[in-house]
């Protein structure tokens, strides 16, 4: 059981994949923050492109 540990804790091939996955999630959260302070006003903006057409 410790080699297994061990073996676990020293590895690092999933380290990558596992930044990645912070990286993309810190990404949505960002863009979702983004969007819902900016809602009231992004809405306005897509209504007044909408009723130029």
């Amino acid at each position: 059981m410790k080699n297994l540990i061990k073996a676990i804790l020293v590895d690092s091939r999933g380290s990558a994949i596992v930044e990645y996955a912070l990286l993309t999630s810190l990404i949505g959260v960002t863009v979702i923050s983004a969007l819902s302070l900016m809602g009231d006003r992004l809405t306005d903006f897509i209504k007044t492109i909408a009723s130029v057409f």
